[in-house]
């Protein structure tokens, strides 16, 4: 089975020893309802088809997917660019997508083997989760 193919604004994720999760891949909604209530006790129901808004969670933990020092710092480098909109690119499927700012923190790291001092090496790797949207 080949390993699938990850990257988001041209920065390769695919991990080190295994791949990164997408974890609400089966929960997207693509239909947004709203319903209400008139004075005479009924409803009036809006449906729309969603064109946008998919959330994309993608998780590295320590199981299997870890992400490089290098890795982890161009993602915090994206994701503080405000406003920034990029490509995720999942097996071949593009996505126009945005860091999920609105559910803080769009982007969460931690090293697998965290130092006394404040400067990790660059060898070390990370766990992690990457929240987006697409827009």
């Amino acid at each position: 089975m080949a390993a699938s193919v990850l990257t988001l604004g041209g920065i390769n994720l695919n991990a080190v020893g295994g791949e990164m999760r997408w974890t609400d891949k089966w929960h997207a909604q693509q239909v947004a309802q709203s319903v209400v209530e008139t004075l005479g006790g009924g409803i009036i129901v809006n449906v729309q088809a969603v064109q946008a808004g998919q959330r994309i969670t993608l998780v590295a933990d320590e199981q299997y997917g870890w992400l490089s020092k290098a890795t982890v710092e161009a993602v915090k480098e994206m994701a503080d660019e405000a406003g920034g909109i990029f490509s995720l690119i999942i097996n071949g499927v593009e996505y126009t997508v945005m860091f999920r700012h609105h559910e803080p923190p769009a982007c969460d790291f931690q090293p697998l083997r965290p130092q006394l001092n404040e400067d990790e090496p660059p060898h070390n790797h990370f766990t992690g989760t990457i929240k987006l949207i697409t827009v």
